[in-house]
């Protein structure tokens, strides 16, 4: 059965994504900023934004307790994105047509946008108990976006992996950081805590900003025309819900875990393809053509994909 809460929910957090996309869109075209704004956007949401957020948040659910409680939905989400991963990779491989394209698609079809779009959708439609779980479930999840994610575009148009950068990369400073204070149950004073949170709160506007930015050196016609970004959209929003689904519930998966796993897989294209490239000096124009699209067309797509998971899932 249809459920309207979730379709018009989702239509608002779409709504959400669209009005900061179109505001760098018009700020780009309007010549108020250019392609330099873009990048110093970039640097500040990477260097800056990316970890105040996760050092502010992650020690809510990054603690010994909440671990060992969910400690099966941590090690499916774990098997899971080990398997997204090595998907992903032979997806890129074959679809991409060079190097930074089959590095963009890697991302792309491993990471969906959970944070920005998939908590607040979750916490306005099942409640802050399936929001918490939910974000226990990412933590697997987050680590492999600030360490293997990010580290697909440190190596530039050779591709080569770095460990060192990617080790000591801002984001993943900001995992160390957010894990200590989570594990140890330690406080920051309230002035640390107040520029943490604020400057993590920064986060999701600036990389739709900078997306729209990026964007907006092309005419909107431009934009959407071409199949090959929604036939990649589907496979993202569609193919692989539906193939994990199968996967997992073959396995034996079911109930909350279920539910979890396939709402990590279904959500749009995360802004990352974007801000990752652009924050190191890369074009990362093809990249916002394909987040915008796939936003686009997860306002179609998701309301009727939620609906099928959660009456798969039994909750």
């Amino acid at each position: 059965m249809f459920d309207l809460s979730v379709f018009l929910l989702t239509l608002q957090n779409v709504a959400y994504l669209l009005i900061f996309i179109f505001i760098g869109y018009l700020l780009r075209r309007s010549g108020k900023l250019d392609r330099n704004s873009a990048t110093v956007v970039s640097i500040l949401t990477t260097f800056v934004f990316s970890p105040c957020y996760t050092a502010s948040n992650l020690p809510k659910s990054f603690t010994l307790a909440n671990l060992g409680q969910n400690a099966l939905l941590i090690g499916i989400s774990t098997a899971l994105i080990l398997g997204v991963i090595l998907v992903a990779r032979l997806l890129g491989f074959h679809l991409g047509r060079d190097g930074f394209e089959r590095r963009t698609f890697s991302y792309m079809f491993a990471f969906a946008n959970t944070g920005y779009f998939g908590y607040p959708v979750i916490q306005g439609v099942f409640g802050d108990e399936v929001l918490g779980k939910f974000m226990v479930f990412c933590l697997p999840v987050n680590i492999a976006i600030y360490s293997y994610g990010y580290g697909l575009f440190v190596g530039g148009t050779g591709g080569k992996f770095q460990l060192k950068k990617v080790l000591l990369s801002p984001l993943m400073l900001g995992f160390y950081a957010g894990a200590f204070l989570g594990l140890t149950g330690l406080g920051l004073p309230s002035l640390c805590g107040k520029v943490l949170a604020t400057a993590g709160s920064c986060m999701s506007p600036a990389s739709m900003i900078l997306a729209g930015l990026v964007m907006g050196a092309f005419p909107l016609k431009r934009l959407l025309s071409g199949l090959r970004p929604y036939l990649l959209g589907l496979i993202r929003l569609l193919g692989l819900p539906i193939f994990w689904g199968l996967i997992l519930y073959l396995v034996g998966v079911r109930g909350l875990p279920l539910f979890l796993s396939l709402v990590s897989v279904s959500l749009p294209a995360g802004m990352n393809i974007v801000v990752y490239p652009e924050s190191l000096g890369q074009d990362a124009s093809d990249n916002a053509k394909l987040c915008f699209v796939s936003v686009l067309m997860s306002l179609i797509t998701l309301p009727f994909v939620f609906t099928v998971i959660q009456a798969v899932a039994g909750l």
